[in-house]
């Protein structure tokens, strides 16, 4: 029984990424159909190379703000720092330009229980957390920007749904985390083999959860997601400038927004397509060209991903020397990560339990 249950699993995974292949393929029939690929491949070619220089920066402090944050949702007790948490999210991100449908992710939480020896469900558990910080500053932002703009209806909507997503789990994710400890399997998913490994995976998935009981902690990781969205948007600001589109930091912040809007929805690898077709809709209300707008896309990505590719070698690096160096005294590393980003916010009592 066990054993047929693990295997179910890579089936659903399979599933998954075809549907992520088949989306993007439907996106991207849609978008460059109409398009010259040969004025895409010229745009590209005419780019300020000097201009693509601060936004490489601007998107590697971004990655490093991301790992900053995700660590703050482990717990004092994980065996994990900085190094593991860089090298995990930037490998497992660097995935997601080739595998699909958001699965990018479980090869994150496979790299930090490989260097840090973290529990893996626990991780993905993290993960829930950081989405969260992500979805409330990213509807905030869009928030924001909506005023600013005579938008198409889709934009709204979109928004509001994130935002009734967020709320509802966020609530969620509060109660769950609060009852942890009051919370076991009922003695009729114990007695069944095929449910208990399932419901195991569940408990161990809310040890995740717990940087949302500690008010200073759960402020710390939305005020680095905040501060992860305003380095974004330099990024794609300076990329607007390297392309030489005579767009903003309002235009910026509202396509970074709309963007982290579409990637809810799984897609294919680097969202390929749903992000084209955003990017077309969108920048065409500033009469940028349909062509323009998917090589500024195609422009954003190859930042994205030379920059993330820097991070994971500087977070292998940074791990494999962490590893040779002698062992200091114990510290909490969550703790050690938001008293840098909360002076005075954990004593030597620890705290985020």
């Amino acid at each position: 029984m066990g054993k047929s249950w693990a295997r179910r699993v890579p089936a659903k995974l399979l599933v998954r990424w075809l549907a992520g292949l088949l989306l993007s393929a439907i996106f991207l029939w849609a978008v460059l159909r109409g398009i010259n690929l040969g004025r895409v491949g010229s745009i590209l070619a005419g780019a300020n190379r000097e201009l693509a220089i601060p936004a490489l920066l601007a998107f590697m402090a971004s990655v490093a703000a991301r790992s900053w944050r995700w660590l703050l949702c482990f717990e004092d007790d994980d065996p994990l720092a900085f190094p593991d948490s860089l090298m995990a999210y930037s490998l497992g991100s660097v995935s997601a330009f080739v595998i699909p449908a958001r699965l990018g992710d479980l090869v994150r939480v496979y790299a930090v229980g490989y260097t840090s020896s973290v529990s893996r469900a626990r991780a993905l558990g993290t993960l829930v957390v950081e989405r969260l910080s992500d979805l409330f500053a990213v509807v905030l932002l869009v928030s924001a920007m909506l005023p600013l703009f005579n938008l198409p209806g889709w934009v709204t909507s979109a928004d509001v749904v994130a935002a009734i997503l967020c709320v509802c789990a966020l609530v969620v994710v509060y109660w769950l985390a609060r009852q942890r400890e009051r919370l076991s399997l009922p003695s009729w998913v114990v007695s069944r083999r095929l449910l208990e490994p399932g419901g195991r995976l569940f408990l161990r998935l809310l040890d995740g959860f717990g940087a949302v009981r500690d008010a200073r902690r759960g402020a710390a990781i939305v005020g680095l997601a905040f501060l992860v969205w305003l380095l974004t948007v330099s990024s794609y600001v300076a990329s607007f400038r390297a392309l030489s589109i005579p767009l903003g930091w309002r235009e910026g912040a509202l396509l970074t927004g709309v963007l982290a809007l579409v990637a809810i929805v799984p897609a294919g690898p680097g969202y390929a397509g749903s992000f084209e077709l955003a990017a077309v809709a969108l920048l065409g209300l500033f009469k940028v060209d349909s062509s323009v707008a998917v090589a500024y896309i195609e422009y954003t990505r190859i930042i994205s991903l030379l920059s993330l590719a820097l991070m994971t070698l500087l977070g292998a690096l940074a791990t494999r020397l962490r590893r040779q160096m002698p062992r200091l005294p114990a510290t909490s590393p969550a703790a050690t990560a938001l008293d840098g980003a909360v002076p005075g916010a954990f004593d030597s009592s620890g705290g985020g339990q």
